[in-house]
């Protein structure tokens, strides 16, 4: 696989002291290059790379005032598109304007959008949205305009920065000396708590370093050390007692945040932007929303362990991390393991066809910071996290989630999130097994797997009561996730997989499940009721494909929800090898008015075990989903189990789903 890198030229690659564009191009070149992947690195000429350095300026015009930014700017990208033919993939880490190349050459080019500088250039990255491929950086930074490939998250070398168990006592601000880092925030929240603060960062606000921040440095309650090299950063980061970053802006990334967590620093911040995705409240910081908040906050920082900020930068934001991300996106857009120019005829095709985005053949992207909850997360004792229901209430995700206790049995957690990927799970289990009437008789071995369903201005539970007697499927209710009300067991022995529809039909709730049967397939079946309790009218409405992906059992998975083409149902099907079972992810379409009439069911899965925690696990090649949360942009979250282990969240294209099921769909029955 041959990649031409393109970086920036305002610095060197890597830089010298500031340029964060090109400190992530250096680790991720040099990352590829450790993987025998032949990278081509097109930066200044003073750069320093292992691969080969492909030079046009001969350094960096943010250096050099006789260099003109603009001039340099053409004839380096200029250089890049004029040897495409020689580059299986152009990785453009250079903003918008090499997007303007891309149609000149048939070298697929995907670009990292390192921020939107202003809503300006989005033209540029609209009209080549459907011919080039796109990775954001966080899911806070993403466009509702553009497709994207991927989110990969920034690493960093770990190696870089030293863990340090004890600390200083002040304050640090590390960053741009800008309205928008929040300079002068930082130096009023240290002022309110008591403490001296230091300041790192170039001054790229001449003026308001002058008005906001000049007049409090004294030397001793609030010192500015200039641009911090990697020497005095380690140094800065590792003994601070705490770095706070109180932004002004939604900020794409924030590396400055992960590097000081690697040195075992919290990080206090405001929640904007990708701040709620890389700080876990309470965990590695805390997230807060103004200047009072983060003085709080400066109290309770005995709260958090240095060294499980660390342990959550090795775990999320390595390099090793990233690199192999992205080898994973290279691997999408140039089909797996048919590297060079077979690709590139099917992509001349695609794009003569006109209208269909090229974003992926796998229509559900992973999470960048999968697993996204571990039983290393849950304050009380337990074996497994996995197979969630997850609803979105009052704004915020709330997740029930199933664990196995170290004896086997299971119960259900509570975990709540901002941005449905990280997510704090409550002090004690949500649902235990009952211990009163006739649930405790049949939930005597656990609940699991549960799903949610709002309807009536209630969030009804439909879970797993496991027994001696076998298995059922028992209803309960709550309305604000403090407290819950058991409805009714309401079905027979070895039903399971109970989803309920968020909306009546005649009057009638309706549901579906797949009940056990050695006669016919595991199948869906539709059933109706009055009340909830009494249930009828039940019928088959799909059943697995022969010779197929699902060929031995299907079942719902998560809640349907409603699309303007028929109800979206995201369930799992099991096909059976020489080496156990694959449990995949597909999706059906239901009619609005009628459910059970099954519009289409997507002949090809949307989702399988691939990443390492979903092949292994405790029980090996399961992707599981009890949860799936439609969202205003067109894109649904997916959250599955990996493995019945851990949990893992993805997002899909709403379009693009029932697209499958209406455009290449199997017969139902």
């Amino acid at each position: 696989m041959k990649i031409a890198m393109l970086s920036s030229i305002a610095w060197r690659t890597p830089p010298v002291k500031y340029g964060p564009w090109e400190q992530v191009v250096s680790l991720l070149t040099e990352g590829l290059v450790d993987r025998g992947v032949d990278v081509t690195l097109f930066a200044t000429a003073n750069s320093r790379t292992r691969a080969k350095l492909h030079a046009v300026a001969p350094k960096p015009y943010e250096e050099d005032e006789t260099l003109d930014p603009k001039v340099w700017e053409c004839l380096h990208i200029a250089e890049v598109f004029e040897s495409a033919q020689d580059f299986d993939l152009i990785h453009n880490h250079f903003d918008f304007l090499p997007l303007s190349y891309s149609g000149l050459v048939s070298t697929p080019v995907l670009t990292t959008i390192h921020g939107f500088s202003s809503p300006k250039i989005l033209p540029v990255y609209k009209k080549y949205n459907r011919r080039t491929n796109y990775v954001s950086i966080s899911n806070a930074d993403r466009s509702s305009e553009l497709d994207y490939i991927a989110t990969v998250y920034h690493g960093i070398d770990l190696s870089n920065f030293t863990f340090r168990s004890n600390h200083g006592d002040y304050m640090l601000f590390f960053g741009r000396i800008h309205h928008d880092k929040g300079a002068a925030e930082a130096i009023e929240i240290a002022r309110q708590a008591g403490l001296k603060l230091k300041m790192a960062g170039v001054i790229q606000d001449r003026s308001y370093f002058e008005s906001e921040v000049l007049p409090h440095i004294d030397g001793d309650r609030v010192e500015y050390v200039g641009v911090a090299g990697p020497q005095l950063r380690d140094e800065l980061l590792g003994n601070a007692l705490v770095l706070i970053h109180p932004i002004n802006f939604s900020e794409p990334f924030g590396l400055s945040v992960v590097e000081a967590g690697a040195c075992g620093t919290p990080v206090i911040a405001f929640a904007k932007g990708s701040m709620p995705e890389i700080i876990r409240d309470e965990v590695n910081g805390f997230l807060v929303h103004d200047i009072a908040g983060a003085v709080k906050a400066v109290r309770n920082l005995s709260k958090i362990s240095r060294s499980k900020c660390r342990e959550t930068v090795e775990k999320r934001f390595s390099q090793d991390r990233m690199v192999e991300d992205y080898i994973k996106v290279y691997e999408q857009i140039l089909g797996g393991d048919n590297w060079g120019r077979s690709f590139l005829s099917h992509q001349k095709k695609v794009r003569q066809k006109g209208p269909s985005p090229i974003v992926s053949t796998v229509p559900v992207q992973r999470y960048a910071g999968n697993p996204i909850l571990t039983r290393d997360d849950v304050p009380y004792p337990v074996a497994t996290v996995h197979n969630a229901g997850v609803v979105k209430a009052n704004g915020r995700y709330v997740m029930i989630f199933r664990s196995h206790l170290r004896n086997g049995r299971s119960v259900l957690g509570l975990a709540e999130s901002e941005d449905g990927y990280s997510f704090k799970v409550g002090p004690e289990p949500f649902m235990i097994p009952s211990r009163d009437g006739i649930f405790a008789e049949y939930e005597e071995y656990g609940v699991e797997d549960p799903r949610i369903c709002h309807i009536d201005g209630d969030y009804l539970i439909t879970y797993s009561a496991y027994s001696r007697h076998g298995v059922r499927i028992g209803l309960a209710r709550t309305r604000d996730f403090k407290s819950v009300e058991r409805i009714a067991l309401i079905t027979q022995a070895d039903h399971r997989n109970v989803v309920l529809f968020p909306q009546r039909f005649g009057g009638r709730y309706v549901r579906l499940d797949r009940p056990h049967s050695e006669i016919n397939p595991w199948s869906i079946w539709i059933s109706y009721s009055p009340d909830l309790v009494h249930w009828g009218e039940s019928r088959v409405i799909v059943k697995p494909a022969g010779y197929h992906w699902d060929e031995m059992k299907i079942g719902p998975g998560a809640t349907p929800f409603k699309t303007d083409d028929g109800w979206l149902n995201i369930y799992h099907g099991v096909f059976r090898t020489m080496d156990g079972a694959i449990y995949r992810l597909g999706v059906m379409l239901h009619d609005l008015d009628d459910p059970s009439r099954v519009l289409g069911v997507a002949d090809e899965w949307i989702l399988q075990p691939e990443d390492p925690w979903e092949v292994t696990g405790y029980v090996h090649n399961v992707v599981f989903t009890c949860g799936a949360v439609p969202e205003d942009d067109g894109t649904v979250k997916i959250y599955w189990g990996g493995a019945d282990q851990v949990m893992c969240a993805g997002v899909a294209n709403i379009s693009d789903l029932v697209r499958m099921c209406l455009e290449n769909s199997r017969n139902p029955l």
